[in-house]
């Protein structure tokens, strides 16, 4: 037993110097004991120019501008490029690296899934809103009018289901 574990020590040792002793297609070692210190090379950082002062905190973060407007039919239309001036659109930033999702209260989250909310301010009760009512809340960035919605999803299950017996049809060969 002594025996086993000396030899697979030895076999560690050897498996963790390997790399040190071996020769890669240039001649070289495949590592160098430098490989193993971290580097801290600044120069690969946004925004920092050899250890000057980061430049403006927008750019550091790779802001991205984005438009957002109704056509003339009613469907909301999203860009990089602004639209012609005469139509009233919404600018929207956004920073793409950031890891950051503002949540939705609980009455928000509701109505975005159809489910009942009663609205409660002065003492009253206000019936629950409609979700596709409020397309100003960017709840729903579609570029589809919403009543032909209904109609897409019919004729995707129309597409899935002569797939389906194209593929029945495959089988019976």
């Amino acid at each position: 037993m002594k025996f086993f574990i000396k030899f697979m020590i030895l076999s560690v040792v050897v498996a963790m110097a390997g790399p040190f002793i071996m020769k890669g297609p240039n001649g070289q070692p495949l590592m160098k004991l430098s490989d193993l210190i971290p580097s801290f090379d600044t120069s690969k950082l946004p925004g920092v120019d050899n250890f000057s002062e980061p430049t403006d905190a927008n750019n550091m973060l790779g802001k991205q501008r984005f438009y957002k407007w109704k056509d003339k039919n009613g469907v909301w239309q999203f860009s990089e490029t602004p639209p012609p001036e005469e139509i009233q659109n919404k600018v929207v930033d956004v920073y793409p690296d950031a890891n950051i999702i503002q949540s939705l209260s609980k009455d928000k989250i509701d109505s975005a899934l159809g489910r009942p909310v009663a609205e409660i301010s002065n003492n009253a009760i206000k019936p629950p809103k409609n979700p596709l009512d409020d397309m100003e809340s960017g709840l729903f960035p579609t570029t589809v009018p919403l009543d032909k919605i209904p109609e897409l999803i019919n004729n995707a299950k129309s597409v899935q289901d002569m797939m389906n017996q194209r593929t029945e049809q495959l089988k019976d060969l």
